[in-house]
């Protein structure tokens, strides 16, 4: 499992590395309004792939872990889940073509946005595609081809995206530098899959109409999957209708380190998943919750720390990574960070619900959770500008990861106890909230390493102890290992 979550990090790692530094190179190169320019398009993308999948990319996951190993059963769920999302992107992809004006002019106010749309259209096919491969791969815990993916994937992205901007095509060509690469490595990444695809020389590829199991499930969990983008993309609309381009980069800026809270998280739920999709079909609850608390404590030990440390040292961070200008997001950053540590931990397990079958209850915990981060982003952005969303974000966040937390207990019968994660969490809160207010957060990166060290070491206190004990041994068996090695 350890090698497994490790090929998960890097296979998370280098999008979000490749992603992170090509928003910190736009924001350098061409402003903060060209970043929120790319922001908004990346927006629209995200949205549109999500709702042209069609749920197929989750359904994979689900169905190629619990399904047996034979190769004619994969090969017709997965080309199912090809010919879904395939024919969903295109339909989603033409309505996103035809209403690109309309979204552009008569919502955000930016003319320039239309033809970036335009070339998100286009790329949407090959990226369904891409995504239906990668959920089969992960469900098959294949996670090697996975990260191979993903890997070529991101060195493209960044090769691309350098070399348009760097011969004067600004945001356009930043856009393309994005959307290129995922369309051609979505058809590229069927060879990662070429046994289940190949049926010999008289069929190349065995599409039937459809599976009305995947596209049930995969219809309930595109309702699912809208909502909580309409949650987490309301924030950067709402900034581009109300304010402009450029608050929409300052807040977009604080919203890639937020990512790096998500990221441990993350990489662990495509290992966990898979797992617990095996374990329910199985009737395995109580392994399921083992696998869920174990996972839970591993991931807060990294996610509260680091959301502890970015939130007082944003006045150090931002200039460094962004420039001066981006300074203004630090007051964001602070406020996005509690809701950053809840998630983080929870993204770990927080495919639970819709991995089990219950993914009308993930739907209606999505809705609730709208439901509450729609008005409070209307009221507070106008008012309070990025610090306004990120206080609403972080509310919605918490109330989500509540929602969820107590849906899980009360269907499958999982209790998840989180009163050591809330103590640390309050705890570090506390601490940050007095030295942010008395002026006395970190000036150096030296001093940033010095309080995340201390807010590791307490997160490590309050594990339970047999969990502390495995995690300390870990520790020293890793140093005696570098140790060894050093002294050859």
């Amino acid at each position: 499992m350890l090698t497994e979550y490790w090929r998960a990090c890097v296979s998370l790692l280098l999008p979000a590395a490749a992603h992170a530094l090509l928003r910190v190179y736009v924001a350098q190169r061409l402003g903060e309004g060209a970043l929120g320019l790319y922001s908004l398009a990346w927006t629209a993308y995200s949205c549109a792939l999500t709702l042209g999948v069609v749920g197929a990319g989750v359904g994979m996951t689900r169905y190629a872990a619990q399904l047996t190993s034979s190769i004619p059963r994969h090969s017709r769920i997965l080309s199912a889940g090809l010919f879904q999302a395939f024919s969903g992107s295109l339909l989603v992809a033409i309505s996103l073509s035809l209403l690109s004006r309309p979204i552009a002019i008569g919502l955000f106010e930016v003319e320039d946005l239309a033809q970036l749309l335009h070339l998100a259209a286009i790329a949407l096919p090959g990226a369904a595609v891409g995504k239906v491969v990668l959920g089969f791969l992960n469900g098959q815990r294949r996670m090697g081809a996975f990260m191979i993916v993903t890997a070529l994937q991101s060195m493209a992205t960044v090769a691309c995206t350098v070399a348009l901007v760097e011969t004067g095509h600004g945001a356009t060509g930043a856009t393309l530098g994005l959307l290129i690469p995922a369309a051609v490595a979505g058809f590229a990444s069927l060879i990662a899959v070429r046994r289940e695809t190949w049926q010999g020389p008289s069929r190349v590829i065995a599409f039937p109409s459809f599976s009305p199991t995947l596209l049930r499930y995969g219809a309930l969990v595109t309702l699912s999957n809208s909502i909580g983008l309409i949650q987490g993309y309301t924030d950067t609309v709402m900034i581009g209708a109300f304010l402009s381009e450029t608050e929409v980069g300052l807040y977009a800026a604080a919203m890639l380190l937020l990512q790096f809270v998500l990221f441990p998280g993350n990489a662990a739920r495509l290992v966990v998943t898979p797992r617990i999709a095996a374990l329910w079909s199985k009737d395995e609850a109580a392994s399921v919750q083992c696998l869920m608390e174990r996972s839970l404590s591993a991931v807060a030990m990294i996610a509260v720390p680091s959301a502890f440390t970015i939130a007082l040292s944003n006045a150090v961070l931002l200039p460094a990574i962004f420039g001066a200008p981006f300074s203004a997001a630090g007051h964001a950053i602070a406020l996005l960070m509690p809701g950053a540590a809840v998630m983080g931990t929870w993204a770990t397990t927080g495919a639970t619900l819709g991995i089990t079958g219950h993914v009308q209850s993930a739907f209606k915990l999505s809705l609730l959770s709208a439901a509450a981060n729609i008005p409070l982003n209307a009221i507070l952005i106008p008012h309070f500008g990025i610090s306004g969303a990120a206080l609403a974000t972080t509310a919605s966040l918490v109330v989500a990861c509540i929602l969820e937390a107590y849906s899980v207990h009360k269907r499958l019968g999982i209790r998840i106890s989180w009163q050591r994660p809330i103590t640390a969490g309050a705890v570090l809160i506390t601490v940050a909230a007095w030295l942010l207010a008395t002026d006395r957060q970190p000036g150096t990166l030296f001093g940033c390493v010095l309080w995340w060290f201390a807010a590791t070491v307490l997160c490590l206190a309050l594990q339970p102890s047999a969990m502390r004990r495995e995690t300390i041994a870990r520790i020293q068996a890793w140093l005696n290992k570098r140790l060894i090695r050093n002294s050859r």
